[in-house]
C-alpha cells in the first residue's frame, strides 16, 4: 500500500500501518527537493526548519586556488540574523581545518577547530550534517569529523547559506526515520515504531519487498530502508533496478564479512566492489540510505556515510524499482 506523507510516499503493506505515516505528517516528515548547482554565494530555506535527527548533505567541488568556504545553519536570512552553525573550511595550513562557531547577537562564541583528514582543493567532497539532541555531527568524506554542541535552539533554524570558494551540486536534505540516539540498537529502534504504531505493533514484513521509485534515481534523489537483519542471516542484498537489468547491487555477505556492489546489465554482472569494512550485524536493526549523485551513488548505514558507487547505467530516471531480499524483514520504505 502506497501513502503519500506531503511530498514523500511510504509504502506499507496493509492498512494498520497507516497510523505511522498519518503521526510522520505530525512530526513534519514531508520531503524537501534539493537544491541542485546552485550558485554561491547561495541561501535558501529549510523547510520546516530542523529537527532531531534531519541529515543535510552537501556535495560540492572545491577549487585549488581556494583559501576558504562557509556553510552556515541560520535563524533566518536577514543581514543580522543568528547562526547556530558556522562551519569554516579553511586551506592556508594543508590539509586545512575546519573552524565552528556560533553567532548570537552579532557576536561570536568559541571557536571549535579540527584538521581535516585530506586535503579538500581539487576534488569531490560531501559534507554531512545530522542534527541530534545535544549537538551537530558533522563528517566530511565519510569520516567523522567533530560534534558541535548547540549554543542556540535547532528549532529556531530555517535556512542555509552556502559562500566563498566552493561550487555545490547539490544540497538535499534528509527526515529523521529513526531516534538518532540509538540507530543501531534493534529494542530502540524498535521502541520508536512501537510508540508509532499504537495501539497496532510494527509488523516486519517477509522479503521479497518491492517498490516503484516515482520519477526514479534523478540526482539528489534518496531512498531509505528500514529493517532488521535476521539472527542467522547469511545474506541479504538491495537492488535498484532499471528495464536494462539492476542499475546498483548492494549485497552484505556475512559469512565472507563483505558488502558486494555490483550492477548487471543486458544480463551481465559486471565487476564486484567488495572494499570497505561490514557495517551490519545479525540480528540487529539497519536504516539504509542510498542517494543518487552525478557521479555516484553514495550510500549512509546508519546515519555514516559509508560507500560510494560509481554509475554504470547512467540513465538515472530510469532506475525506477527497489527491491530488498535475502535474510531480512522490511519495517518501513521511504522513496
Amino acid at each position: 500500500m502506497k501513502v503519500k506523507v506531503g511530498e514523500t510516499y511510504v509504502y506499507l503493506r496493509n492498512r494498520s500501518c497507516i497510523h505511522c505515516a498519518r503521526q510522520g505528517q505530525k512530526m513534519s516528515f514531508s520531503k524537501q527537493s534539493p537544491y541542485m548547482k546552485p550558485p554561491t554565494p547561495f541561501e535558501g530555506s529549510i523547510l520546516g526548519g530542523l529537527q532531531e535527527g534531519r541529515t543535510i548533505t552537501i556535495r560540492g567541488w572545491v577549487p585549488q586556488i581556494t583559501k576558504s568556504f562557509n556553510v552556515n545553519l541560520q535563524c533566518g536570512s536577514k543581514k543580522e540574523a543568528d547562526i547556530a552553525l558556522q562551519f569554516n573550511a579553511r586551506f592556508d595550513k594543508p590539509p586545512g581545518y575546519v573552524i565552528c562557531n556560533t553567532l548570537k547577537n552579532q557576536q561570536l562564541g568559541e571557536n571549535k577547530q579540527k584538521h581535516l583528514a585530506a586535503d579538500l582543493r581539487g576534488s569531490n567532497f560531501t559534507l554531512v550534517i545530522i542534527v541530534t539532541r545535544d549537538s551537530y555531527s558533522i563528517s566530511v568524506d565519510g569520516f567523522h569529523l567533530l560534534e558541535y554542541k548547540h549554543c542556540l535552539p535547532f528549532g529556531q533554524v530555517d535556512t542555509i547559506a552556502v559562500f566563498g570558494g566552493v561550487q555545490v551540486e547539490y544540497i538535499s536534505f534528509e527526515n529523521p526515520n529513526i531516534p538518532p540516539s540509538a540507530p543501531n540498537l534493534f529494542s530502540e529502534a524498535v521502541g520508536w515504531l512501537t510508540s508509532l504504531l499504537k495501539p497496532s505493533p510494527p509488523e516486519y514484513h517477509a522479503t521479497p519487498y518491492n517498490c516503484s521509485v516515482p520519477g526514479g534515481m534523478s540526482l539528489g534523489r534518496s531512498v531509505t530502508v528500514l529493517g532488521v537483519i535476521k539472527d542467522k542471516a547469511a545474506r541479504f542484498d538491495i537492488k535498484l533496478c532499471c528495464k536494462e537489468g539492476v542499475a546498483f547491487l548492494f549485497k552484505p555477505k556475512f559469512k565472507d564479512g563483505v558488502v558486494v556492489r555490483n550492477s548487471q546489465l543486458k544480463g551481465s554482472w559486471g565487476r564486484e566492489e567488495r572494499s570497505g569494512a561490514m557495517p551490519f550485524c545479525q540480528g540487529q536493526a539497519f536504516v539504509i540510505t542510498i542517494t543518487s549523485n552525478s557521479e555516484c551513488y553514495t550510500v549512509f548505514v546508519n546515519g555514516a556515510q559509508l560507500f560510494e558507487y560509481q554509475h554504470r547505467y547512467k540513465c538515472l530516471e530510469s532506475v525506477d524499482f527497489l527491491d530488498v531480499n535475502g535474510d531480512t524483514s522490511v519495517i518501513f520504505v521511504e522513496v
